[in-house]
């Protein structure tokens, strides 16, 4: 009987499985803290970077700024749909798609030009805010509360 070759295209050993799926295995709190401290650190880097880069002296090109923003999340997710998740089909009709990469675009190219006549906390809570009813007054409430904390906010910081 010969020996079995290193390599071989039976499959992963179980050694291999456990180390693939070593995040599944842990609690579900603990999944929620590594997951939501991945967004705080990698959002927050994400800001300093993007302000460094819009502070620089006579940088005027914040749109394209949010263009390449755009760009790398439609390649990022290409590569998570096809080669992670292995989608084989779309569950939204192709026809969003521009509409969806045109609303991020203006999103992430705008807000890039507001920090030439905002300072960059207003920018991160506006950004921050979401809305998060269904009703127009509960809109309208958020809108309300989000305007006052900046007012004051910006009243202090003068």
């Amino acid at each position: 009987m010969p020996k079995e070759r290193l390599g071989s295209s039976d499959g992963p050993t179980e050694q291999q499985k456990d180390r693939q799926n070593w995040f599944e295995k842990q609690s579900p709190p603990l999944q929620l803290l590594v997951l939501a401290s991945g967004v705080f650190i990698f959002f927050g880097i994400h800001n300093f970077l993007q302000e460094a880069i819009m502070s620089i002296q006579d940088f005027r090109f914040g749109v394209m700024l949010g263009y390449f923003e755009v760009l790398g999340v439609t390649v990022c997710s290409f590569i998570e749909r096809k080669y992670i998740a292995r989608e084989t089909q779309r569950i939204a009709p192709l026809s969003m798609y521009p509409v969806l990469t045109f609303c991020l675009l203006s999103s992430s190219s705008l807000s890039n030009l507001a920090l030439n006549f905002i300072n960059f906390p207003t920018k991160v809570v506006f950004r921050s805010c979401k809305v998060s009813g269904y009703t127009k007054s509960t809109f309208t409430v958020q809108i309300f509360l989000i305007l006052s904390f900046l007012t004051k906010f910006s009243l202090r910081s003068k």
